[in-house]
C-alpha cells in the first residue's frame, strides 16, 4: 500500500501530529483566519462567538484524534463542517479518520471535498493519490500525486507514494 500523512490542520502547510502521534500545534494562527473568514463580516460579536465555537470543536477533535478517539473525532470535525463548510481541514481531516476507519471510498469524497476548497492542499492531494493507487486506480492516482508534488515540492511523501504507485503499475 502507498503511506498515507496524519492529520492537519494547518491550510495544508504541515502536519498537526509529530512523529511520535501526539498531536501538536493544533491551533495554528491560520485556523482563526479561515474560520472568521467564512462567517458574516456585519456582525462582529457572532464572528468572535462563531470562531470560539468553532475553535473548540477543532481543539476538541484534534484532542480525540490524538488520543485515538476517532468516533468523536468524527463528530465534532462533523460540526465545524456544518458550521464553516468551506474550511478544507476538517474535510481533510474526515479523510483521514475515514481513512483510518477502513472506509478509504468514504475517505476519498472527504479529501475531493476538501480540495473543493483548497485544491492546493498537498497533503490532501497525496492521501487522495495513495487512496487510489491502494484501490488500485493509479492512472487516477498519479496527477493527484503530481499535483502534491508541484504544490509542495519539499514534501517527501508524494514522491514515496509516486514510486510506490510506479511499482504496482510494472507488477
Amino acid at each position: 500500500d502507498a503511506f498515507r500523512l496524519t492529520p492537519c490542520l494547518t491550510g495544508g502547510q504541515r502536519d498537526a501530529r509529530g512523529g511520535s502521534g501526539k498531536v501538536r500545534d493544533a491551533l495554528p494562527a491560520s485556523t482563526r483566519f479561515g474560520i472568521l473568514a467564512l462567517v458574516d463580516p456585519m456582525d462582529a460579536s457572532s464572528n468572535e462567538e462563531m470562531f470560539r465555537q468553532v475553535n473548540s470543536w477543532i481543539a476538541g477533535a484534534v484532542a480525540e484524534l490524538g488520543n485515538g478517539r476517532l468516533k468523536e473525532a468524527r463528530e465534532l470535525f462533523l460540526k465545524v463542517v456544518e458550521a464553516a463548510p468551506a474550511f478544507a481541514d476538517a474535510y481533510y481531516n474526515l479523510g483521514v479518520i475515514c481513512d483510518l476507519q477502513k472506509n478509504p471510498e468514504e475517505a476519498i469524497r472527504y479529501y475531493a471535498q476538501a480540495l473543493k476548497y483548497n485544491p492546493r492542499h498537498a497533503e490532501c492531494l497525496t492521501n487522495l493519490g495513495a487512496a487510489h493507487s491502494n484501490a488500485g486506480r493509479f492512472a487516477i492516482a498519479i496527477p493527484f500525486l503530481n499535483r502534491a508534488v508541484q504544490s509542495n515540492p519539499q514534501l517527501l511523501q508524494p514522491r514515496l507514494n509516486l514510486g510506490i504507485t510506479y511499482r504496482h503499475m510494472e507488477q
